[in-house]
């Protein structure tokens, strides 16, 4: 047996898009990492038509590794952060579950490793990563006599009164 780290390579393809990085370029640039590592590629998990909004783990291939086969790799590689996570809520899900369970996440593309100590904030920190849709902590109020939508001198569009500001 190899005293080298496990790694599981993780290829994803969308449903019907055609101006993506295909499966074999994903495979060849993710073996080359795993060289560069020093680290053994155990397998790849490979979903094709899989959209990016399926949560990890729910996805075909890359769900039954991390439910089921968790204890046969110790790093996940990936070509581009996208290739596993396209939501925020996602890329955290998947952060905090390679931290609960010792697991490295490597990017290929984005630079990132975070099985080592200078590569663990860098994906929370980046400017994409705080887009989210926008949605008010808290409801909008209506004030009798304004409907919500219109604006006022001095209110917010989203018809918060000045007292619940």
């Amino acid at each position: 047996m190899s005293d080298k780290p496990r790694a599981l390579g993780v290829v994803r393809l969308s449903v019907g898009n055609e101006n993506q990085t295909g499966e074999e370029t994903q495979r060849t640039r993710i073996s080359k990492r795993a060289d560069a590592e020093e680290m053994e590629l155990v397998d790849f998990a490979v979903d094709i038509d899989v959209s990016a909004s399926i949560s990890p783990w729910m996805r075909p291939s890359l769900g039954d590794w991390l439910n089921n086969k968790r204890d046969q790799f110790d790093h996940i590689i990936i070509l581009k952060i996208d290739r596993i996570a396209r939501s925020v809520r996602h890329l955290s899900d998947i952060i905090e579950w390679c931290e609960a369970n010792g697991k490295g996440l490597i990017s290929c593309e984005e630079g990132f490793d975070l099985s080592k100590p200078w590569g663990r904030p860098s994906p929370r920190s980046w400017p994409w990563s705080q887009r989210r849709s926008w949605t008010p902590s808290r409801p909008a109020t209506r004030r009798p006599g304004r409907p919500c939508g219109r604006r006022a001198a001095g209110r917010a569009a989203w018809c918060r009164s000045a007292a619940g500001l």
